[in-house]
């Protein structure tokens, strides 16, 4: 066992090292078009969009370092605690120019599905991949064998590329187990198809995750241990728990590091999967491409800011900067919308009939 003297030096020039190569560098942010297959057979199992959108909010949070939680950083890792600079979106067109939600519910047959990535294939029970050059793949369905979630890492084939998550654990609103209710395990996975591995015990102490500044842990933390756990390898500052990429609770999580970002980065900024920060799919370009509302389905446009949708259906509307502002299913025939809260300008509708016919196009606010 090495001493506490020598795993300091050696952590400490590892550092310095790690801060020399990145120092005054600045990064973009890179933002990674999301489609989220809805694998269900049992109505608790197709989860809703408002569950899939809190998280993916969840992602932008934690990826963003905007998480409410970031005051529970120890100080000794503040200054390391890093905003990612990568978000996340829904995609607004789908592989064939149309427009989505970003989001495919599809039912199934199947009971439950494990880790053999049977929820990948629609021959299996599951559903298709999308390109993953232009779209991260998220499955979500009732996992089997203990599991709450999985990921393929980037070396792995482009048709499983993804994360798989068990309906209950993904966001944090809606049909979700109390134990990973702050949606952590999606934000978890997702780093592992960004190359970053768990922070697991090793022997002697030994980097296991090819990462400087991520201090590795005597022993497997679970639940939510309290500051400082102090261990053999950390006998100084503790061990970093509270890493997304650590074994504790949702509740006791929130920061990824600098040299995180650094290894999740190259991985969106080298090919094949560079491509996801280029690709315009979390544009419009399905609503544009269509644009086939009619006066009778909406009216009067130019609005005050109420006006009618005469039809039945899901009804979403989004501004000029891709945000979903609002959601409604439409199900009286006509229906008043009421957006006067918001500010002037032209916002997007997309209406999916529930003939199955769809209408895209603008409403004017004045």
């Amino acid at each position: 066992m090495k001493s506490a003297v020598s795993i300091l030096l050696t952590r400490l020039l590892s550092l310095i090292s790690f801060f020399f190569l990145s120092i005054h560098t600045e990064a973009q942010t890179i933002t990674i078009p999301v489609v989220v297959h809805v694998l269900w057979k049992t109505s608790a199992e197709n989860i809703s969009d408002a569950q899939v959108q809190s998280q993916i909010d969840v992602l932008n949070e934690d990826f963003g370092r905007i998480n409410a939680d970031t005051i529970n950083t120890p100080a000794v890792w503040q200054s390391i605690a890093a905003n990612t600079e990568i978000q996340f979106c829904l995609a607004q067109t789908d592989p064939l120019g149309n427009p989505t939600t970003g989001i495919v519910h599809v039912q199934t047959t199947v009971n439950s599905f494990t880790n053999d990535d049977a929820v990948k294939f629609h021959a299996q029970g599951g559903d298709d991949s999308w390109d993953a050059t232009r779209y991260f793949n998220i499955w979500v369905c009732n996992l089997g064998n203990g599991f709450i979630g999985y990921a393929a890492f980037p070396s792995f084939p482009q048709n499983i590329y993804g994360v798989v998550m068990k309906y209950n654990v993904f966001g944090r609103i809606g049909n979700i187990d109390p134990s990973y209710n702050k949606g952590r395990s999606t934000t978890h996975e997702i780093a592992h198809c960004f190359n970053l591995s768990n922070l697991a015990p090793v022997s002697n102490c030994v980097d296991n995750d090819s990462v400087p500044d991520t201090p590795t842990p005597s022993v497997a933390s679970y639940g939510c241990p309290t500051y400082p756990l102090l261990s053999a390898c950390n006998p100084v500052t503790g061990d970093m728990f509270m890493n997304f990429m650590a074994y504790t609770d949702d509740s006791c999580m929130n920061l990824f590091t600098l040299g995180q970002k650094q290894r999740m980065r190259a991985v969106l900024t080298s090919p094949p999967y560079n491509s996801l920060s280029t690709s315009n799919v979390c544009n419009y370009t399905g609503i544009n491409k269509l644009n086939n509302i009619s006066p009778h389905l909406v009216f009067p446009n130019p609005s005050g800011g109420k006006f009618i949708v005469e039809a039945k259906g899901d009804l979403i509307i989004y501004n000029l900067y891709g945000k979903r502002i609002f959601q409604q299913k439409l199900i009286s025939g006509k229906s008043e919308i009421d957006l006067s809260n918001y500010s002037k300008g032209i916002y997007f509708i997309y209406l999916s009939s529930e003939k199955g016919e769809i209408f895209t196009g603008k409403i004017i606010l004045e």
